[in-house]
């Protein structure tokens, strides 16, 4: 993949940040066609390791004239049938072949959140429930001034 910087030099520029105090907003993918889940971990392990004050996970969506996307029409593997489902956040599967209740348990621990289930039916529902919640802009309000009410954060919050 054009563009990638290896985890050392990745967590090496994390060090220095934190160094200078400057504050770091990780963007990372998780869900390459080609990723193996060990390597998935790999990404997690950095992720907490460099501990960002912001954090923006996403799932591999294949975009139109990259060469992944080239890919993935060619291997049959792109699951997007309408332009909503080119965004960038980790709220559908996108790519054939993958387990995304596996990605998200990653992207969870990514963030720091505490795994509950180990049962992979309740995974799934989270899941499934987290992305719904994720595309309302309306539930996700209403839950965010309730717990507000409560003095606890929405991005804190163990969905």
């Amino acid at each position: 993949m054009e563009g990638f910087e290896s985890p050392f030099v990745t967590i090496i520029a994390g060090r220095g940040c934190r160094e200078y105090k400057i504050k770091i907003w990780a963007n990372y993918m998780l869900g390459i066609p080609t990723e193996t889940k060990e390597e998935v971990m790999d990404t997690v392990r950095m992720i907490n390791e460099i501990r960002p004050e912001h954090y923006s996970p996403a799932f591999y969506t294949p975009h139109p004239g990259s060469d992944l996307y080239a890919y993935c029409l060619k291997e049959g593997l792109s699951l997007i049938r309408s332009h909503d489902s080119y965004r960038r956040n980790p709220a559908e599967a996108k790519i054939k072949g993958l387990d995304y209740d596996f990605l998200y348990l990653a992207m969870k621990e990514s963030l720091g959140i505490k795994l509950y289930w180990r049962n992979r039916f309740m995974i799934s529902l989270e899941r499934r429930l987290y992305f719904f919640v994720y595309q309302h802009y309306r539930i996700r309000r209403i839950i965010k001034n309730l717990l507000n009410l409560l003095g606890r954060s929405f991005y804190k919050l163990n969905v």
